[in-house]
C-alpha cells in the first residue's frame, strides 16, 4: 500500500510517467488559465529542481514575472510548445540539458507539455521567461533565464574558432 505523502527525506517516490487522461465527460472550468510549471536539470523530469504556480486570469501565482509569462502564453493561446523562439540568441553547442513541464487547465483545455533543452541557454531562448522559475540558478534556472545572462562555468574556458564571424551581408 502506498505512503501517504509527504515522504521522508530520501524516500523514493512513485511517480505515473504521465498524468492519467482527465475523466470522461468532465470539462475544465470555462476560461480557467491556470499552470504548474517544472524545470529539472538532466534528460528527465525528476528531480524537480524549481517549480512555480502561474495563475493567468489575473497575472498571479508563484511565479516571478507572472505578467510576462503570462503574455507569452496568451499568444500562444497556453501551449508552451507553440512558443516562437527568440532571434538574436547565440547559445554555446554544450550540453548541459534541462528538462521542463508544464501542465494544468487553459481556456477550457488541459495543457500537459514535457520537452527537454540542450542547455539553459537553449530553453531561455524557446520559451523566453515562462521558465524562468527563480531560485539558485544551479539548481533551478533563475540566472539562465535572465535576459543577457551569461553562465559561467566552472573549468578550463571554452574554446574559441580563429578568425572573426560575420553576418550575412557585412
Amino acid at each position: 500500500m502506498a505512503r501517504p505523502l509527504p515522504l521522508q527525506p530520501g524516500e523514493p517516490a512513485h511517480v505515473m510517467p504521465r498524468p492519467a487522461e482527465p475523466f470522461p465527460n468532465v470539462r475544465p472550468p470555462r476560461n480557467a488559465r491556470a499552470l504548474v510549471l517544472s524545470l529539472a536539470r538532466g534528460d528527465k523530469p525528476l528531480p524537480v529542481a524549481g517549480h512555480a504556480l502561474l495563475l493567468c486570469d489575473r497575472p498571479g501565482g508563484t511565479h516571478p514575472d507572472a505578467v510576462r509569462a503570462c503574455e507569452a502564453l496568451t499568444e500562444v493561446r497556453g501551449d508552451p510548445a507553440r512558443l516562437r523562439p527568440r532571434t538574436g540568441v547565440a547559445c554555446t553547442l554544450q550540453y548541459d540539458p534541462v528538462t521542463v513541464t508544464a501542465s494544468g487547465i487553459w481556456n477550457s483545455r488541459f495543457i500537459r507539455f514535457e520537452r527537454t533543452y540542450g542547455s539553459p541557454c537553449a530553453l531561455r531562448a524557446a520559451t523566453g521567461g515562462v521558465f524562468a522559475l527563480g531560485g539558485d540558478p544551479r539548481r533551478a534556472g533563475a540566472e539562465w533565464n535572465a535576459p543577457g545572462a551569461v553562465e559561467t562555468l566552472p573549468g578550463p574556458p571554452l574554446q574559441t574558432f580563429p578568425g572573426t564571424i560575420r553576418r550575412p551581408g557585412s
